[in-house]
């Protein structure tokens, strides 16, 4: 059907997701990426993508590349998909998504840049979720600060 409908984009997306999940359910991950590859092109090149569609193919390749263990190539497509899409299309959970993969990596600055860009988040829980893991953060690394000052202090002759 693909080859058929060459040069409707439209119609072709779909059709690839549809394919590329299917490859993911067979365990057939390389094929099932390089078809999730075919259909970024394809998003990427249309002006006015359905918000679903969109929603359904970042999530899917996302989730796709995060059982892979590819984090880096997720945050690259998060980041072209918002980038694109981020301003006209509602992407609360793929922004949060991209901060989550983020703070993962250690990299809480660029999970609070991220985090920082979901205004399109109608229930309010990404930014609660955001925030509560920053706040989780920011005591966990003072946390560690007060740790660290104890072996310090076990020497002392009042621990003696």
């Amino acid at each position: 059907l693909v080859r058929l409908w060459k040069g409707e984009q439209s119609l072709e997306l779909p059709a690839i997701l549809r394919l590329a999940n299917l490859q993911v359910q067979r365990k057939n991950s390389a094929d099932a990426i390089k078809n999730f590859e075919k259909g970024v092109e394809i998003l990427l090149n249309q002006e006015k993508p359905e918000a679903k569609l969109v929603s359904d193919f970042t999530k899917d390749f996302s989730k796709t590349l995060i059982n892979e263990n590819q984090t880096a190539s997720a945050i690259q497509f998060l980041n072209k998909i918002i980038n694109k899409f981020g301003e006209q299309l509602p992407m609360a959970e793929e922004k949060y998504l991209l901060g989550d993969l983020y703070f993962k990596n250690g990299e809480t600055k660029n999970a609070e840049r991220a985090w920082q860009q979901i205004k399109d988040d109608s229930t309010g829980i990404y930014q609660k979720m955001a925030q509560e893991k920053l706040q989780q953060a920011k005591w966990d690394e003072g946390y560690k600060k007060h740790i660290k000052r104890i072996p310090a202090m076990s020497k002392s002759e009042e621990f003696k």
